[in-house]
């Protein structure tokens, strides 16, 4: 599963897609926005292209992946 938070999500606190993040262990991975708002797909490259890499292919980033 990817999960993407922004690092500075007014209304989605970056705590808690960490926590989702630890809850579902291996399962699971967090990219990391770093920077500000609520969504991130379209804010950065680096998000759509990984997002639609997963999407499209299944392919998970490393753990602790930032754009």
């Amino acid at each position: 599963m990817l999960l993407v938070n922004s690092r500075n999500d007014p209304i989605t606190g970056y705590s808690f897609a960490a926590n989702v993040a630890r809850h579902f262990g291996d399962r699971a991975v967090l990219l990391t926005y770093d920077g500000h708002g609520h969504t991130a797909y379209m804010r950065s490259a680096c998000v759509r292209d990984t997002t639609d890499r997963y999407l499209i292919s299944q392919i998970l980033p490393g753990p602790d992946t930032h754009c």
